[in-house]
């Protein structure tokens, strides 16, 4: 999904995308004293916090991402990400696995919107490679129909 000026979410992706951390942080924080219930201004937040090297502020934001964001694999990958940097073993790992589940019935070329030129497929393999897990076979795209 491409930024826009007039998105404000967008504007805080352009400025994280740019290297200015700090700047995208103060922006996400900004919206979030608007609409603290902004699961994709929590979701960034969490990856800026953990790009900053703020665990502490990256993981309570990706709490509340998961909390906002029930059915949202970005959101729980973003959860488990920082639990590995925490040394939250088991937490990291049941994030993982819940990233899987969410995936598991949609299809390998969907892109993921909160997570900029990733697919269904990417994310799975991300996941998969944080658990330790070899990669699966891709998808067959045609089922039982020779080309």
């Amino acid at each position: 999904v491409a930024a826009t000026a007039n998105d404000p979410i967008g504007e805080a992706r352009i400025l994280a995308d740019r290297g200015q951390l700090q700047a995208a942080r103060q922006h996400c924080e900004t919206l979030l004293v608007r609409d603290s219930l902004d699961g994709e201004a929590n979701l960034l937040l969490a990856a800026v916090c953990l790009e900053l090297g703020d665990l502490g502020s990256a993981l309570e934001a990706a709490r509340r991402a998961t909390y906002i964001l029930p059915r949202s694999a970005a959101a729980f990958f973003q959860l488990g990400s920082v639990q590995r940097r925490l040394g939250q073993a088991a937490q990291a790992r049941r994030s993982m696995e819940v990233v899987l589940s969410l995936l598991d019935s949609l299809p390998d070329e969907q892109p993921i919107a909160s997570l900029a030129e990733m697919t269904t497929a990417s994310l799975r393999q991300a996941a998969r490679a944080c658990l330790g897990l070899p990669s699966p076979p891709p998808r067959e795209l045609t089922h039982g129909r020779s080309s």
